[in-house]
């Protein structure tokens, strides 16, 4: 074991959201500089709620119908995004910012489902499409990311467009999806769209 091998500290990656802060919720403070659970008192505005992390002692008290206060592991990225994350890392390219993947309660039939798709329960699309919980693998206790996106192809677009005013419309009685589609094929009219975030 070399000097580099015994002075090397491990570093942990924090999932941070902005998400409410409840008591016995995990964060990060800007302000400290630290991590901390959520034990009553107050939050500050430089307070961000942790809701994944490669640090496996933070933990959370769960309760359910057949157990009560048992601890479970806050939920952890994939291995495959560790080596990218390493990898590029180690190019100099540090990734500050991902797109992590929530899902919400359809009010048809009280699944979780991705923001607007298409319920199974009598073939409607979800009237309303909330609260939004994480979404974490069962199998293995870990959250889907993808890279930030910050440009879309027409389809893409057209998608987004879409499915968005469908929301909308089933949540007013109408629908409005099919009026959008007719929009886009007259309105856009590029091929690549890029749309910078300040």
């Amino acid at each position: 074991m070399d000097n580099d091998e015994r002075t090397r500290q491990n570093q942990h990656l924090y999932f941070l959201s902005d998400e409410e802060i409840k008591e016995g919720d995990w964060k990060y403070s800007y302000t400290d500089k630290k991590v901390s659970k959520q034990d009553g008192g107050f939050t500050y505005e430089g307070d961000k709620k942790i809701i994944a992390t490669t640090d496996s002692s933070l933990t959370k008290l769960k309760t359910s119908e057949y157990h009560t206060g048992y601890c479970i592991y806050l939920p952890q990225p994939s291995t495959a995004f560790l080596e990218v994350f390493v990898t590029e890392y180690n190019k100099g390219n540090q990734i500050k910012e991902v797109l992590v993947e929530y899902e919400g309660v359809c009010s048809n039939c009280g699944e979780y489902h991705k923001e607007s798709i298409l319920c199974s329960y009598q073939g409607e699309y979800a009237s309303q499409i909330a609260p939004f919980r994480l979404k974490v693998n069962s199998k293995d206790n870990t959250i889907t990311i993808k890279k930030v996106k910050d440009s879309w192809n027409r389809e893409e677009l057209e998608s987004l467009l879409v499915s968005h005013y469908i929301e909308i419309g089933s949540s007013k009685g109408c629908n409005l999806g099919q009026d959008v589609r007719e929009w886009t094929k007259i309105k856009i009219s590029s091929t690549k769209y890029k749309i910078t975030f300040k």
